[in-house]
């Protein structure tokens, strides 16, 4: 995407913005200043995108295993995400599914109480 630079002063002069700053955005420090602008509002946007690209990617599970084990990360290397193992037909929300590095896949998953883990794919359930 290319900005001119000339047509957004003369908006900005329409817009009755001080001639001093209508004037800075002619000059090539004035660009430079719009295009940083530019080029953050961009990465927002981007940002913003994968955040509802994720979201709508999640989707509503249970447990279907009892005793499974939520991990803090996907394998069964990791730690423990609770002292005790959770029972079945537990509602979660799967964030994100990973391979382990065995070929497993594992799911992130948020509880109703909020509280991130890993469970492997097999103790959820897509509902």
């Amino acid at each position: 995407m290319q900005f001119d630079v000339k047509q957004i002063a003369a908006q900005a002069r329409e817009a009755r913005l001080p001639f001093g700053r209508a004037a800075a955005l002619e000059s090539s420090a004035g660009a430079a200043v719009l295009y940083r602008q530019a080029a953050q509002l961009f990465e927002r946007l981007v940002a913003a995108g994968v955040r509802a690209d994720q979201e709508s990617r999640r989707q509503e599970g249970v447990l279907v295993q009892p005793d499974t084990v939520v991990r803090k990360g996907n394998g069964s290397g990791y730690e423990q995400q609770f002292n005790e193992p959770l029972g079945a037909v537990v509602g979660l929300v799967i964030l994100e599914t990973r391979p382990e590095a065995t070929g497993a896949d594992w799911y992130r998953v948020r509880f109703p109480n909020g509280t991130q883990g890993w469970i492997p794919a097999e103790a959820g359930r897509i509902v």
